[in-house]
């Protein structure tokens, strides 16, 4: 049996909750997505954005990865974390990073013994924190929603191949197939009229990638397949709203 669970025949309408990666560059929004969410919580790694998470819910900071692993992930799947409906994990980025430093892993090394151990450490504490969305007989069932950096994948002639979580080594390829959706964070910058000049104007939204995509990481399980309807290629503006209204599904 894989650690993590396949989706129940049924699709996804066939639990309350459900567990999605949010993936892309600093300052696109992805932590503000995951405020939208019903009654989030956050389980805070990057130290980037403590302010944007405390405006937006009841915040746990993580300290180090033996804090982690025996004390918020067990709290959150007893119960513990009352009130909360949407556990936020700020970000996998910093959370695969500060498993690597625990487990002794030197640089960017993707083989080896203080690898393998910091991968396991890694998967597995994920895949107990999962058991809340996956499992209604938890004793409080939430969504799950984790953001990441991205990075570049390049050929060796430096042009880029693709563009795919920031984490080490072969969890690149794994990450998505994780969860029940997966949305990359993305903004367009442009001009818009104000009186007599122009001003600079940024727009947020999300890219669903499609279920054909070449991309072998991507495991896109929501548009037109176990929900009813088909997602746009973009989602705008980039909040749980706005999916609940185009999956057009009560979400709880």
């Amino acid at each position: 049996m894989p650690i993590f669970d396949p989706i129940p025949r049924g699709g996804l309408t066939a639990r309350a909750t459900i567990t999605g990666l949010i993936q892309g560059p600093p300052m696109t929004g992805k932590t503000t997505f995951m405020g939208t969410w019903p009654d989030p919580g956050f389980v805070h790694f990057d130290p980037n954005t403590p302010t944007v998470a405390n405006q937006l819910g009841p915040v746990m900071v993580v300290e180090s990865w033996p804090h982690f692993r025996d004390y918020i992930v067990p709290a959150v799947v007893s119960g513990k974390w009352r009130g909360v409906r949407t556990i936020c994990v700020d970000s996998l980025t910093y959370a695969c990073r500060m498993a690597d430093e625990a487990a002794g892993v030197r640089g960017k090394a993707s083989e080896g013994a203080a690898y393998t151990l910091s991968r396991i450490e890694f998967t597995q504490a994920m895949s107990r924190l999962l058991t809340v969305a996956r499992f209604p007989s938890c004793p409080a069932p939430a969504h799950v929603i984790c953001s990441v950096h991205e990075t570049e994948k390049t050929d060796r002639d430096g042009s880029v191949r693709d563009i795919v979580p920031a984490v080490t080594g072969q969890l690149k390829d794994q990450l998505a197939g994780w969860f029940d959706f997966v949305f990359l964070a993305c903004i367009k910058i442009g001009t818009k009229q104000v009186g007599p000049r122009l001003e600079r104007t940024i727009e947020r939204y999300l890219a669903t990638i499609p279920v054909d995509s070449m991309r072998p990481y991507v495991a896109d399980r929501v548009g037109g397949k176990l929900f009813p309807g088909t997602l746009p290629a973009e989602v705008s503006p980039p909040t749980y709203q706005r999916l609940a209204e185009l999956w057009a599904i009560p979400l709880p």
